[in-house]
């Protein structure tokens, strides 16, 4: 992770700009879907809003392809996610690395 490119992110945006940014994201991942010639496309984000209050956070999701596959594609990648903190929790447990 580049820490510095996090940290900017982390500022937040307008919600109105956010969401122009994520309909423009919208229409750049329909292209590349048709340009790469890929079936299924699920993307899981969060972005930093700047709200009056102060900056929060909101969860957004991106879907293409057929729907019946993405609960399948979902779960598949939970599972990857889960696999690879369990290593990183047996490698710590062991020693292997720092936290």
């Amino acid at each position: 992770m580049n820490d510095d490119i996090y940290a900017e992110m982390s500022k937040g945006l307008p919600a109105a700009t956010v969401n122009k940014n994520l309909e423009e994201l919208n229409k750049e991942l329909y292209a590349l879907r048709a340009k790469y010639h890929i079936q299924d496309i699920l993307c899981v984000m969060r972005v930093a809003v700047a709200y009056e209050s102060g900056v929060g956070t909101a969860l957004w999701q991106f879907h293409a392809g057929a729907e019946s596959e993405m609960e399948a594609m979902c779960a598949f990648e939970l599972g990857r996610i889960a696999a690879q903190r369990r290593e990183f929790i047996n490698k710590l447990i062991a020693g292997e690395v720092k936290p």
